[in-house]
């Protein structure tokens, strides 16, 4: 499958007539499924956008999931490329992370956020790094945000349960 591609379609129905070039309405749902394939294929810059979408539509649990993953990946990115992942990390992941943590108010669980992520993990992992090899993202690195949020990821629990929770919407 082609990362880039899922990716493109997914944006399409995320900004529906709002995109330039206003092919279709907004479908949250097709949306998902772009992204998620996308990210399943390598193109992790779609997490963050489905963490955003999983706000909107009211499902906090499947947003936070997707915010640790975005995480996960950029760090990967960040280290394959030896940058400094301080610029990144103070920057736009916390806050989504902290969004998502206060959407789900008193339901939030640490332990099953956990355990979801690195169930997603053991099973895509491999295959995402392996598409990653080939995937460039849209954004360039001089775009990238140089100062952010004070907080940094550090302080946010590591992945270390098992156990999927979470639906994936990944047709291979």
């Amino acid at each position: 499958r082609n990362g880039l591609a899922l990716y493109l379609l997914g944006c399409v129905y995320l900004l529906g007539k709002e995109h330039p070039a206003a092919l279709v309405d907004q479908d949250l749902q097709q949306a998902k499924r772009y992204l998620s394939n996308a990210s399943v294929n390598g193109y992790s810059i779609a997490m963050p956008l489905l963490a955003e979408v999983e706000l909107s539509m009211q499902n906090p649990q499947a947003a936070i999931i997707w915010a640790y993953l975005a995480n996960h990946y950029q760090n990967v990115k960040l280290e394959r490329r030896n940058q400094n992942a301080s610029r990144v990390r103070a920057a736009y992941y916390p806050e989504l992370v902290e969004r998502s943590i206060r959407a789900l108010g008193d339901a939030y669980d640490a332990d099953k956020v956990l355990g979801d992520v690195n169930a997603f993990l053991k099973r895509y992992d491999a295959q995402i790094r392996e598409s990653m090899d080939g995937a460039k993202s849209p954004i360039p690195d001089s775009m990238l945000p140089e100062r952010g949020f004070k907080r940094d990821l550090k302080s946010f629990p590591m992945f270390d349960s098992s156990g999927l929770r979470m639906a994936i919407d990944y047709k291979a």
